[in-house]
């Protein structure tokens, strides 16, 4: 096992120090919410989603009849998704002023696939020293039943075509050949 030197446990121990989280009660998100007792999901919920929502400076939600889309991708990106996805009924949320609540709403449903578009791998590609809570939260969303679905930036350069329908055969849109 790796030695930490003091350095990296004083950056461990500092980066562990938002108090807006819980961040026990997330790392002990071990399961997909339905498998909660009914009287547990509403706070395994608002765990994840105070964590997320603490973490993510850009977050679109999309609905599909098939599936509900959080998005923690740029704006441009959010805009160009919501107008590819228009053929297949997308419906697209504001959540300014309730972006907690809605993520629990999104959580909690479960008759959908739930999907989480990260862009570059992350919920903020801008704050790479978050690398460490971003991961916990990514995988507490794992667990909860979410499909993590990284968009690359190098991939939208390279073929944006080929990656908005990976990401569309990933959705149940269309059937990747």
């Amino acid at each position: 096992m790796l030695k930490l030197n003091s350095a990296a446990e004083e950056f461990r121990y500092e980066f562990s120090l938002d108090q807006n989280i819980d961040w026990i009660q997330l790392d002990a998100i071990d399961r997909r919410i339905d498998a909660y007792p009914v009287t547990e999901r509403f706070k395994v919920a608002e765990v994840a989603s105070k964590a997320f929502a603490s973490n993510a400076p850009a977050v679109s939600l999309f609905q599909f009849k098939t599936a509900n889309v959080i998005g923690v991708v740029p704006e441009t990106l959010s805009k160009f998704l919501a107008d590819t996805w228009k053929e297949f009924g997308v419906k697209q949320f504001s959540v300014h002023n309730r972006l907690c609540d809605a993520i629990i709403e999104s959580i909690i449903e479960t008759g959908r696939k739930q999907v989480m578009l990260v862009f570059n791998g992350l919920l903020d590609d801008q704050r790479p020293e978050h690398l460490i809570h971003q991961q916990r939260i990514i995988q507490a969303f794992k667990m909860l039943g979410f499909e993590i679905v990284p968009i690359w930036s190098v991939s939208l350069m390279e073929d944006c075509g080929k990656e908005m329908d990976r990401i569309a055969s990933i959705l149940g849109l269309i059937e990747q050949a």
